[in-house]
């Protein structure tokens, strides 16, 4: 009867599930659910992230607080988390905390290092990348712009989908139990003990239990251990193990498993503890090191000793060698800081002819008894005297293969003597023992670095000596920094700047380093003829700028016709710069790094003005806080027709073309646009059409300005900030901590001008300048010269150093006659983790206890 119910209640089920069409895979679909919704919206689901906006939008970790947009998700089998737990996965990493680019998780060479996570209370997240949809069990948090610097925001605002399910443990659940560290707990021991408990068994036949433990100093070698079963109270069971012979100050990282008879498989963790004894000593340079072999009749020993809770009484050498032992104290040195002391000695007057062989331990003992030691080191102390040498001119770098080497070795003499030479991990190669050069060894056919190894063996010993050198035949790169400017208006004097660098070599050695610079030059003419191919202005010379190079003069001296500027009106000049490292490697270059076109216009003449002046039209910089007027004056003694194109947008938006048309403009007549203050950053982008106003439809009697118009055109850049910004937003710090923030400082006038910064706010006296090695504290001011249009980035160091939880302001304050400036940033300044016991109460407390200090002291009268 009771089989015959159990076949109907299966039956009964499986229908069931037919009908309701419930599917009995797990899947994120019934598992987990995600949507990108305003704060109000959230409601009982848990929030994993902030973004700035629904689509395209910057991200923040939950605690941050600025965003109204969330990503909210909830689930009807696991409770979703935003704090730790052992069940997490990290979907995305941030650039940041706040105001964060984001970037996926899977990048072979991270840049971002905030993780965003998800947590389950049941089983591990797991979350991946999809492109355009998300695969069927999984649910789509949101999605992202690129692989890295990219924007978030909803599923359906990019290609690229964020995508989760939530894991669910097979059979059970895992976990920790004491004595179990914590994570990124401090362990006073060489041992630790490691327990478990596994409960909600669905299959209590448990096949294997074990543990993943790993040294974070060698993590490609992770070592499985088992665990024992200890007891059972019916519902959750009980393994444990222990690790021995930890070292000190390394950290170490476990995590748990379990697997049934099903294959299935548990696990926790992983937790990561350090490991910090009390009493322990360790050898440092300039110990010799294990089985050295040494010039000499002394052995100088250097250790470091630590101790956390008790007083080091003596330190110890015991030396051994063939005629018994001997005991040498070791005097205490300098503190070393964190608990750690130097102690050293020398012990001299040993045998060393030829040979003598001995061997070597510290002890430390503190005040309660307890001694440690370090481990047994040997060495051999003798006369023999050899080494290698590669000669070579330059610093140890060479440009070919082949280098003489100078070997020294002294006989003393009495025994077999065998000498060897060779490369790297290469082969020996047998060599006359005797001193001097031995010319043109051969190194390995690849740049890069090499180290020469000369191999002695003497009697009972053999002894090593090594040289290195690099082999650098790689020529280095360089190129024009200067922005491209494809059209000169009416210029023809103009400055560059370049910069370069010495190509890594093969193994990523570092190449010797660029020498100098050759800057060249191409000129072809209006009607496409070349001028002149390509010609060195001045020779090698190490600067990377040149000052008011002169293109009427440069021209003349391949055309002797060229007398003016108009002379060379869309005349196309090339540079380039051919680097030179300090071997003579030359950089092979065959294209033009920099072009640009002289245009002198003959129809309309455009200006652009501002109240501060007049802005070069190409490249020019402004205030966004004055109007701005285009000015168009007629250059054509007939009459012309003009249509004046301008676009006014943020940097790097789409353009929004406007016109302003004028008809029939005599000579000097003026057609003008004057553009309202936008107040903020933007670009003011626009190119001007000519036609003479008799015949407007003939070509030859048309003008574009500039002439590659309209998929060319002049630019203008308009700052809110035109005299000093700061390049970085609001600021977190802890109290002792330091942050250099970069700022811009420009002198948007038309002329060379002195510009006067100083820094202010509250936090001001915490912050001193960084200006070309020059530091300037708080209330001094920097003042220099800049040139017309010159723009340079300065640097602003401030330190956390004052007690507070409050947002306070640093102010970049500057003046550029007749333009004043002002920026701020906020600095939010707090208590570091590394004060556990200092929190806010204990602040209040501290404060109140002054008070009264004050009170009953301070106010005292004699």
């Amino acid at each position: 009867m009771g089989d015959n119910i159990s076949i109907a209640a299966v039956i009964i089920l499986i229908i069931s599930f037919l009908i309701a069409g419930v599917s009995v895979s797990s899947g994120a679909m019934a598992d987990l659910t995600c949507d990108v919704i305003q704060a109000a919206d959230c409601g009982s689901d848990t929030e994993l992230l902030q973004i700035s906006r629904e689509t395209g939008g910057h991200a923040e970790l939950p605690d941050q607080d600025h965003y109204s947009w969330l990503l909210c998700c909830g689930s009807t089998t696991n409770n979703i988390l935003n704090t730790e737990s052992d069940y997490e996965a990290t979907f995305l990493m941030l650039s940041g905390n706040t105001n964060a680019h984001v970037e996926k998780t899977d990048m072979a060479t991270p840049a971002y290092a905030v993780p965003a996570k998800i947590y389950s209370d049941n089983g591990i997240p797991e979350c991946g990348y999809a492109e355009n949809e998300c695969p069927s069990d999984e649910e789509c948090l949101l999605s992202i712009s690129g692989p890295t610097n990219a924007h978030v925001g909803n599923c359906e605002a990019f290609g690229t989908k964020v995508c989760c399910k939530l894991g669910s443990d097979t059979f059970g659940i895992i976990s920790f139990e004491d004595p179990t560290p914590a994570d990124s707990e401090t362990v006073e021991s060489s041992r630790v003990v490691i327990n478990v408990s596994i409960e909600k068994l669905t299959n209590p036949d448990i096949s294997r239990v074990w543990v993943v433990w790993t040294d974070l100093s060698d993590p490609s070698n992770p070592t499985d251990k088992e665990m024992t079963f200890d007891f059972s109270d019916g519902e959750t069971y009980y393994y444990n193990t222990e690790f021995t012979g930890l070292q000190n100050l390394k950290q170490y990282s476990f995590e748990a498993h379990a697997r049934n008879a099903n294959n299935e498989e548990i696990d926790i963790g992983p937790r990561t503890i350090t490991i910090s004894i009390s009493l322990s000593v360790d050898f440092q340079d300039p110990t010799p090191p294990d089985k050295d072999i040494s010039i000499g009749n002394s052995i100088l020993i250097n250790v470091s000793a630590y101790n956390q809770s008790t007083k080091i009484t003596s330190v110890w050498a015991t030396l051994y060698s063939g005629t018994g032992s001997t005991t040498h104290p070791l005097t205490p040195g300098k503190a070393l800081g964190g608990g750690w002391y130097n102690y050293y000695t020398e012990i001299a007057g040993l045998a060393n002819d030829p040979f003598a062989n001995y061997n070597y331990t510290v002890f430390v003992q503190d005040d309660v008894g307890t001694k440690v030691n370090t481990t047994n080191r040997t060495i051999t102390l003798t006369t023999l005297l050899i080494s290698v040498d590669a000669q070579d001119t330059l610093n140890d770098y060479v440009e070919d293969y082949a280098v003489d080497l100078d070997l020294s070795y002294v006989d003393i003499g009495g025994f077999t003597e065998e000498c060897y030479l060779k490369n790297d991990d290469g082969e020996w190669v047998s060599e006359p023992c005797a001193s001097g050069i031995r010319p043109n060894w051969d190194l390995p056919a690849q740049n890069g670095n090499h180290t020469i190894i000369y191999n002695v063996s003497v009697g009972p010993v053999s002894m090593n000596a090594s040289d290195w050198i690099v082999v650098d035949d790689l020529p280095p790169v360089s190129n024009i920094t200067t922005p491209v400017r494809e059209y000169l208006y009416e210029e023809t004097m103009i400055d560059l700047a370049w910069d370069g660098e010495d190509q890594n070599l093969s193994d990523d050695t570092e190449g010797i380093g660029v020498d100098c610079y050759t800057l060249q030059y191409m000129i072809t003419n209006a009607e496409g003829i070349q001028v002149a191919g390509w010609t060195d202005l001045g020779s090698c010379d190490p600067g990377t700028s040149l000052d008011d190079i002169n293109l009427v003069s440069m021209a003349t001296t391949h055309d002797p016709t060229v007398n003016d500027p108009e002379d060379i009106d869309m005349w196309k000049f090339s540079f380039r710069t051919i680097s030179q490292d300090l071997l003579g490697n030359t950089e092979p270059k065959t294209t033009e790094d920099w072009s640009t076109t002289v245009f002198f216009p003959k129809y309309a003449d455009i200006r652009v003005f501002t109240d501060y002046g007049e802005v070069p039209i190409s490249g020019g910089m402004a205030s966004a806080n004055s109007p701005v007027t285009l000015s168009i004056k007629s250059k054509h003694a007939f009459g012309i027709n003009v249509i004046i194109n301008y676009s006014l947008t943020s940097p790097n938006q789409g353009l929004v073309w406007q016109q302003k048309i004028c008809n029939n403009l005599i000579l000097g007549d003026y057609c003008n646009v004057t553009i309202p203050a936008p107040n903020q950053d933007k670009e003011l982008n626009f190119w001007v059409f000519s036609a003479e106003s008799a015949d407007p439809t003939n070509h030859d009697k048309q003008e574009y300005s500039p002439p590659g118009a309209p998929n060319a055109y002049w630019t203008v850049y308009l700052f809110k900030h035109p005299v000093a910004e700061f390049l970085s937003g609001d600021l977190y710090l802890t109290i002792g901590s330091h942050y250099v923030i970069p700022a811009k400082v420009r002198n948007i006038l038309n002329q060379d001008s002195p510009i006067t910064l100083s820094l202010g706010g509250f936090f001001g006296q915490y912050a001193k300048f960084l200006v070309d090695g020059q530091t300037l504290g708080y209330g001094e001011e920097w003042t220099e010269t800049f040139n017309r249009q010159e723009e340079r980035t300065i640097s602003v160091e401030i330190a956390g150093a004052d007690l507070t939880t409050t947002t306070t302001t640093l102010e970049l304050t500057g003046s550029n006659p007749p333009l004043t400036d002002i920026h701020s940033i906020g600095i939010d300044v707090s208590l570091p983790s590394e004060f556990p016991g200092l929190n806010m109460v204990g602040i209040v407390m501290l404060m109140v206890f002054s008070v009264m200090v004050y009170y009953i002291f301070g106010t005292r009268r004699n």
